[in-house]
């Protein structure tokens, strides 16, 4: 999901666990289910501190299956500015993988990744965030490194009483190095 521009308060806290399940067109016909979790912590009143990581990883290929925990990430996102006249409100998130991954399931180096978020109500309810970034990432089979741009949007409607409903999609190009 993309990320709002907003921090956590200074002082607090926010555990964020989830369940993820890839498949992948690849010849290996690769799936995958992870359970990334991010911790975020506020630092000051527009700064936060990022934890995060893969949780656990079981990913099956045809004729081969690697358990463990995948790799983590560090980082930190910065507020930048409320929505003022109609604008949205603007964040800045800059982070890196490090390989603490079991061998097969992480990309073995550090991937560092930067992006802008915008956050902009609506109207009746509704709101939209999108960020676009950018990642470093090692490409396989070679593990040449690559740039990676990404857009990722979510257009959100409040339904009262902490109910919602979400529709969001990503974007990344390219997909591998070459390509």
């Amino acid at each position: 999901l993309p990320d709002s521009p907003f921090t956590v308060p200074r002082g607090s806290a926010m555990f964020e666990p989830s369940l993820t399940r890839q498949r992948d067109k690849d010849a290996a016909r690769t799936r995958t289910l992870f359970s990334p979790t991010l911790i975020r912590i506020g630092l000051a009143d527009t700064w936060e501190l990022r934890l995060s990581g893969d949780g656990f990883v079981n990913q099956q290929t045809v004729g081969n299956r690697v358990t463990g925990l995948g790799d983590s990430t560090i980082g930190f996102k910065k507020h930048l500015c409320a929505s003022r006249n109609g604008g949205p409100a603007l964040g800045i998130i800059v982070q890196t993988s490090v390989p603490t991954a079991r061998r097969g399931l992480g990309s073995g180096r550090m991937e560092p990744f930067a992006s802008l978020n915008l956050g902009q109500q609506l109207w009746g309810g509704w709101s939209t965030e999108v960020n676009f970034g950018g990642s470093l990432l090692n490409g396989a089979p070679n593990k040449k490194r690559f740039l990676q741009g990404n857009l990722l949007y979510v257009v959100e409607r409040n339904l009262g009483k902490g109910w919602g409903f979400f529709v969001h999609g990503q974007y990344d190009a390219p997909s591998a190095p070459g390509t």
